[in-house]
């Protein structure tokens, strides 16, 4: 039976020779890596802030309508929807995007009509129905189903489908 033998390491520095352990190896590399690691830590706050910040600010490419609804969605439903549409205090499924419920209404105009009869839940004659149709817009653009830059018209609603 033949076993194997762990042996050192061995580094050349010029004309020497010296030896270096397996521990030594692994500090060394801890420590060159060190760097990269907390750079990867960075990005990746980074990156969480931006994605705890949501869709509710309007990006630059939004249409007047779109930004408008992003105002509104936060000040009349995030609290019960959620900041991103996504489990608020009232109600705990996400309103847009991949698995939501949203396409059950079909086109903007079902959207629009629940919205209307019912939203806001706590007094829905609190928001206009010129609002109602901001923050259908920006619900929509955050779905997917119309562009950043689109806006919604009440008479083309029933034309823009929800999927």
């Amino acid at each position: 039976f033949n076993t194997l033998v762990r042996q050192p390491a061995v580094a050349w520095a010029g004309a020497d020779c010296m030896t270096v352990t397996d521990s030594q190896l692994q500090d060394r590399r801890m420590r060159d890596e060190a760097p990269n690691r907390l750079l990867v830590l960075i990005a990746a706050g980074i990156a969480a802030v931006v994605m705890a910040a949501g869709p509710r600010h309007a990006l630059a490419a939004d249409s007047a309508q779109i930004a408008r609804g992003a105002a509104l969605y936060a000040d009349n439903c995030a609290r019960c929807h959620g900041p991103d549409g996504k489990r608020g205090e009232g109600y705990q499924t996400p309103i847009w995007g991949t698995g939501t419920q949203i396409s059950k209404f079909g086109h903007a105009q079902g959207l629009f009509e629940y919205m209307q009869m019912l939203m806001p839940f706590d007094d829905p004659s609190r928001v206009s129905d010129a609002q109602k149709w901001d923050i259908l817009a920006y619900m929509l653009a955050n779905h997917g189903a119309v562009g950043r830059s689109d806006s919604v018209e009440p008479a083309k609603a029933a034309s823009i489908a929800i999927k």
